[in-house]
Parts: C-alpha cells; structure tokens; sequence
C-alpha cells in the first residue's frame, strides 16, 4: 500500500504537468488476483479491496485500463513456449482455476467500467492487438485534448 502511495504522488505531479501516464498491472490487478484469486470472487473481499485500492490510489483513477485477454488454456500454451524455468514458480503455485477466477475478476471488472476498461482480444494477430490499443489510447487523448482546449 505505501509503494502504491508513492506512486500515485509521483503520477499526480507528472499529470499536473501534462505528461501522459503508462502504467502496468495497477489497481486492477490487485482486485483481480487477491479478489478474484486468492478470495475466489468473495464480493466482501473483493470490496474490501476495491476500498483499499481507492485509498490507496488518493482520488487519482486511470483513464484507460487495457486488458489483453486470452483463454486460459492458450496462457499455458504461450507460457510452454516461452523459458521454462522462468514461469515455473508461478505455473507450479497455482493451478488453471486460479488463473480461470483472476480472468474472471478481470471481465466482471471491465463489465461494471466499460468506459474505462477495455477488453482487446489477445489471441488475434499481433498487429491487430497493437492497432486496437492504439485506437483506444487515442480516443482518451483526444477527449483530453478537448477538454483542455
């Protein structure tokens, strides 16, 4: 909580610049693999995270959140194919429900903030992943744009 504190000063004070903000796996994340994971879904966890998370995060709340989403199974096939050892500690921790309940945590949260949070297809083509996270991330910088015109 305190390393999310920090930064969350550091982004305010970059934004009040106007200096655009990429971050990975933020907030979301949080409520995605403790809520949805570890607490499989248990909706007074899960607010209890949603409530540290806002906290936390001090007024400031992401924009855009971009969710690469996959099928469980083709999670597996990628992370095979990838250095073994560097995903085993992961792999051999938790087991494909775990991952199933995160993925699941991660949708119900892209359904309760559509405008926020959008969900690309991650087993499409690379380019066309890419294309569509630009879109959106255009879409937001454009709305800034006029806003502060």
């Amino acid at each position: 909580m305190a390393s999310r504190c920090l930064y969350v000063d550091q982004v305010y004070d970059l934004t009040r610049q106007g200096i655009v903000v990429l971050s990975d796996r933020l907030m979301d994340s949080t409520t995605a693999y403790q809520g949805g994971g570890w607490a499989h879904g248990d909706s007074k966890m899960v607010g209890d995270i949603n409530l540290l998370n806002r906290i936390a995060m001090n007024g400031i709340w992401p924009d855009l959140t971009l969710f690469l989403d996959i099928p469980i199974e083709e999670m597996y096939q990628r992370m095979a194919k990838v250095h073994h050892e560097k995903n085993s500690f992961f792999e051999k921790k938790y087991d494909r429900n775990f991952y199933d309940r995160v993925r699941q945590q991660y949708l119900k949260i892209a359904e309760q903030e559509p405008e926020r949070f959008k969900i690309i297809d991650g087993t499409k083509p690379i380019k066309t992943v890419f294309a569509e996270a630009k879109e959106h991330i255009k879409k937001v910088l454009d709305a800034k744009k006029t806003i502060s015109n």
